[in-house]
């Protein structure tokens, strides 16, 4: 599966990436939501794996604009995030386009479980 990863801690980055890309994955990264939205147009990925709390764009303006983007709209988005249950969280939902939301600190078991699912004909 193609994924972005869009998340401003270098080490978040590295860990998931590297254990994504050992899972069979291939995984781009940004640093933040501008260049999360530009990799997205270029490299339409399969999956976008987004952080909530970012400089320069958050997660949740990012997602906004995915969905208003029509080459991006149709992306599935996982959120990362260590606001459970926050007012970011509930507004993510609402933009719509939220497969998931997953806790920080992720789980790279969880995160590989929830691509397996996004992955299977019955999702």
């Amino acid at each position: 599966m193609r994924l972005l990863l869009v998340d401003d801690d270098p080490d978040i980055r590295l860990l998931l990436g590297s254990y994504l890309e050992a899972e069979g994955h291939q995984v781009e990264t940004a640093a933040d939501g501008e260049e999360g939205l530009r990799r997205a147009r270029e490299s339409l990925p399969e999956v976008i794996l987004l952080d909530c709390v970012m400089p320069v764009l958050d997660g949740v303006e990012t997602l906004r604009r995915l969905r208003r983007d029509p080459l991006t709209v149709h992306l599935p988005v996982i959120f990362l995030t260590a606001l459970q249950g926050g007012p970011e969280v509930d507004e993510a939902r609402s933009l719509g386009g939220v497969t998931r939301v997953i806790p920080k600190p992720v789980m790279p078991e969880a995160l590989v479980h929830a691509l397996d699912e996004l992955a299977s004909p019955e999702s």
